[in-house]
């Protein structure tokens, strides 16, 4: 059954619970996904960011930034940085700083009068739906300055084991229970709205075995990252994520 429900009403809204931006932060403090960022996730966009010319000039702007991981981490190398998020109960988890601005605010619908050298989105495109996904690329588009940067991940690749799972469930149940982002899609959407992709980097070899922990896993996710990333053929079919670094072009 086709969902028509106005994407403000869905995936926008999803994060607004009271006590949802705790247990949310929790997440990414331990098991699978904390070893990940930890470990895996943190350090790749650590680098990407410190790569890029001139970020410590930068002004910076985190879409859907939520407890404030990605927003924390563009402050360490960035002078301006501004998160922005339409749930408060996921705000309420972010970490202060001197050159952080943090603002409740739904920039698709009510833009902010500035634009942006670095733009980063994480965790977002997948989950929302396809009317959402445009809308929220047309957003930043309208807050890049040309030349600017956008980091932006997908962590349900299409082609990994897990994005294959999701999508025969999908298939076999006739409805979306989880959706998945190739990176074609992914770089068709975002070329749409005047962004050029410059490079891929896959993550994420481990598959996620739910809420199951094991003796050793953190030792054994990174031997299988490191595995993972020494076999460049088959990237795309076994990562779980990817993050895109694409570029804002300067439009006619």
């Amino acid at each position: 059954m086709q969902n028509n429900t106005p994407y403000a009403e869905t995936y926008l809204k999803s994060h607004a619970a009271e006590g949802y931006g705790r247990r949310y932060k929790s997440t990414f403090e331990a098991g699978y996904y904390g070893i990940e960022w930890q470990h895996i996730e943190r350090p790749l966009l650590s680098k990407l960011v410190a790569q890029l010319d001139g970020i410590e000039s930068c002004s910076c702007l985190d879409f859907a930034c939520g407890t404030g991981r990605i927003t924390s981490l563009l402050a360490e190398h960035a002078r301006q940085v501004t998160g922005v998020d339409v749930s408060a109960a996921m705000l309420e988890m972010a970490q202060r700083r001197d050159n952080v601005q943090l603002f409740e605010r739904n920039i698709i619908d009510h833009p902010l009068d500035k634009r942006y050298d670095l733009l980063t989105a994480f965790r977002f495109f997948v989950n929302a739906e396809p009317e959402l996904r445009e809308a929220a690329m047309a957003a930043l588009a309208k807050h890049a300055r040309p030349g600017a940067r956008l980091i932006a991940n997908v962590h349900v690749n299409s082609w990994s084991p897990m994005g294959l799972l999701y999508r025969t469930r999908n298939s076999l149940l006739r409805r979306t229970m989880n959706r998945t982002l190739s990176q074609a899609e992914f770089v068709d959407l975002a070329k749409r709205h005047g962004f050029e992709a410059e490079q891929t980097q896959w993550y994420g070899f481990t598959p996620r075995l739910g809420p199951l922990t094991f003796p050793g896993m953190q030792s054994t996710m990174l031997a299988v990252e490191s595995v993972g990333r020494h076999l460049p053929l088959i990237k795309p079919c076994l990562a779980q994520s990817m993050v895109v670094v694409f570029r804002k072009l300067e439009m006619e």
